[in-house]
């Protein structure tokens, strides 16, 4: 097996965006746009997350991964999110040598998500709301290169049951160095920002060469997405990357992904498009299809409208586009680089009427809405269960108060249809006082797995 050539990697000293000179400041923008034009993956330094909090979090990490298999498995720690290896492989090139937890922002918070090591909550409460807003900084500073608005825009389609932390555990491999411990693939989102610690094996395909990452203490890691890479109409590049197996020395990382809510309608900045518009739902499906029939992920390929970009990008034997860069302000002369959105996720609507209101306590929702917009995203088992006599108990979160109840959601075979109900009555009907008339609001988020609730409309009193 040949050994990659070690390679250091763009390193951006953030400390000058908050510089009093203007020069500073668009100096550290432009090696940061260059950085994500040229390499797709780079370093920050004086990125204001403190070392302290790394170094606490590393400790914790270790903590947690020496517990027991069993614990970590089957006591639902973390939102039930422990995963080890890669249990979609079909042969070993696709197996992962490694575990993680991987918790959505808004579950970070929850106590009852941490069990015996609820001592790791604060630090993954703090790692995740400053790797939250460096990741939108920094996103806000790419967009701006762009002739964008800055990070305003990510703010409001990014949201905490997308966005998600990311714990690594690394063991020691037996295996031949063939192994993977973490499989070549490029990031589906917008950006993640990684800590890594000092044991190596990151690699990163750099002109259809694969280098190894030498690791720097002081930085933290920048990948650019697939949909970074999609918006900015190849501008950017999402490059693949894995991790190697060491049989010496475990290796442990922290990573966060910015991505946005699943409704979100991502397009190409530039004309002539080079990838179809989707959402981000959409890619995730289709991502999961991949997996399922090819063992592996295949990404921003599937939605390319163009076999060559307009700026001259060439694909590498993945398909996987590396840019050429020109100069911005010739290319996006212009040119809208406006975000296209679906800013509203509300698919399932419908105004309130007796029978959903009345002593049945049920909510009657459309059958076909319901197939088309929940259904698709649930697994076979789940719809197996609310297709039962029984239904299946889900949680609903009411976006207007901010509580979570729990309901059970069936088939309704006579009617064709599909209801809400158990405590439908008295948690909704009567404790928010719903009235006939009003339009209301429902969606299936499918990180939580949770329906979400709110009142579009009410009717005047």
């Amino acid at each position: 097996m040949v050994t990659p050539q070690e390679c250091e990697l763009p390193v951006t000293d953030l400390s000058a965006l908050s510089s009093e000179c203007e020069a500073d400041r668009r100096s550290c923008a432009e090696a940061t746009r260059r950085a994500a034009t040229e390499w797709g993956v780079f370093q920050v330094v004086n990125h204001g997350i403190r070392s302290e909090l790394l170094g606490e979090m590393r400790r914790e990490q270790v903590k947690l991964f020496e517990t027991p298999f069993q614990t970590k498995a089957y006591s639902g720690l973390l939102n039930n999110s422990y995963r080890r290896g890669t249990p979609t492989a079909i042969s070993p090139a696709q197996f992962s040598w490694s575990e993680a937890v991987h918790v959505p922002l808004i579950k970070i918070p929850d106590p009852s998500c941490y069990g015996q090591f609820i001592s790791i909550r604060g630090l993954m409460m703090e790692l995740a709301a400053t790797m939250s807003r460096l990741a939108r900084m920094l996103a806000g500073v790419l967009s701006e290169n762009l002739g964008h608005r800055g990070c305003r825009a990510f703010n409001e389609i990014c949201h905490e049951s997308t966005c998600f932390l990311r714990v690594n555990h690394y063991p020691l491999c037996p295996l031949p160095p063939e192994m993977f411990g973490l499989v070549p693939h490029a990031d589906g989102d917008f950006l993640t920002i990684l800590h890594q610690d000092q044991v190596g094996g990151l690699q990163l395909l750099k002109d259809s060469r694969w280098v190894a990452v030498k690791p720097n203490r002081d930085a933290l890691i920048v990948n650019i997405g697939d949909l970074l890479q999609a918006w900015s109409n190849d501008e950017y590049s999402s490059v693949e990357h894995e991790v190697t197996t060491n049989g010496e020395v475990e290796r442990y990382s922290v990573a966060y992904s910015l991505c946005p809510s699943y409704y979100s309608q991502i397009g190409s900045c530039g004309e002539p498009a080079v990838y179809r518009k989707f959402t981000f739902g959409e890619y995730l499906k289709q991502v999961q299809e991949d997996i399922k029939r090819t063992g592996r992920k295949v990404g921003l390929p599937r939605f390319r409208l163009m076999k060559r970009s307009p700026r001259g990008v060439v694909l590498n034997k993945n398909e996987r586009p590396i840019p050429r860069h020109k100069e911005k302000e010739k290319y996006y002369a212009g040119i809208s680089t406006e975000l296209v959105l679906y800013e509203d996720p509300w698919k399932i609507r419908k105004k309130l009427t007796v029978s959903d209101l009345g002593h049945s306590s049920r909510l009657l929702l459309p059958g076909k809405c319901v197939e088309t917009h929940v259904l698709q995203w649930m697994g076979k088992d789940m719809v197996e269960r609310v297709k039962s006599r029984d239904g299946m108990e889900v949680a609903v979160w009411d976006k207007n108060t901010g509580y979570e109840h729990r309901l059970v959601f069936r088939y309704w075979a006579s009617s064709g249809s599909y209801v809400l109900n158990g405590d439908w009555n008295k948690l909704f009907v009567k404790g928010r006082g719903l009235k006939v008339g009003e339009e209301i609001g429902i969606y299936w988020d499918t990180v939580s797995c949770k329906f979400h609730f709110k009142v579009l409309c009410h009717v005047a009193t």
